[in-house]
């Protein structure tokens, strides 16, 4: 469900990528993700990303950036920071696992680590 009233229906990567046959890529690329960021991890998404677009307050409280294709008018992909909760990155949810992983990458070069992306997709 939305966690905002403009959000779109979204899913973790997790979610998409189980059912693709590209979890084992993504999780290499994940442990390889968690070992370069730093803490807080908020700060280093603004300093990478800019300003998030919106904040969202459940339990924690979470730094929101959402990446829209501008060609398709349409949302990819959102990140949720928390220092306390780490980051979620979830996907539309009707992508495919393909265009999942598209979507992780396009985030991993934004945090600028394009180094960790495995090339044998």
């Amino acid at each position: 469900m939305p966690r905002h009233k403009d959000m779109q229906w979204s899913t973790p990567i997790t979610n998409v990528l189980q059912s693709g046959g590209l979890f084992d890529q993504y999780f290499r690329e994940w442990l390889e993700f968690s070992k370069a960021r730093p803490a807080p991890s908020v700060q280093w998404h603004k300093e990478m990303m800019g300003k998030q677009d919106f904040t969202f307050q459940g339990e924690y409280r979470y730094w929101v950036w959402e990446h829209l294709d501008l060609n398709r008018q349409m949302f990819t992909w959102y990140v949720f920071v928390s220092n306390i909760k780490g980051a979620c990155f979830e996907v539309r949810n009707d992508a495919t696992p393909e265009e999942a992983l598209i979507y992780w990458h396009q985030y991993l070069g934004f945090m600028g680590l394009e180094s960790i992306i495995e090339t044998n997709v």
